[in-house]
């Protein structure tokens, strides 16, 4: 399995808040991934795509491994989630 840096590539150590993604297709998978990342968010408070396929994830405070975090959270749900989901 690829470390973190391999999956979302180098990272600074700038701390953020929001983190963005984008879904690489549209379908099922990149929606369901989106949803269950967020399954500690009240459903009528959850982020869906935009338009252009991009969703803006509030982690609620800053962290300097926003990234690596959501990677993180992203690995659990699945090992193939970087087919479907990027980090921007």
């Amino acid at each position: 399995m690829k470390s973190f840096s391999e999956r979302i590539g180098e990272t600074s150590r700038t701390a953020m808040r929001t983190i963005d993604l984008q879904r690489r297709l549209p379908g099922a998978p990149a929606d369901e991934l989106l949803d269950r990342l967020q399954g500690s968010v009240p459903a009528d408070r959850r982020v869906r795509w935009n338009e252009s396929g991009h969703a803006r994830i509030d982690l609620g405070h800053e962290r300097d491994d926003a990234r690596e975090y959501v990677a993180g959270q992203l690995d659990t749900l699945s090992d193939a989630w970087p087919e479907h989901i990027a980090i921007l």
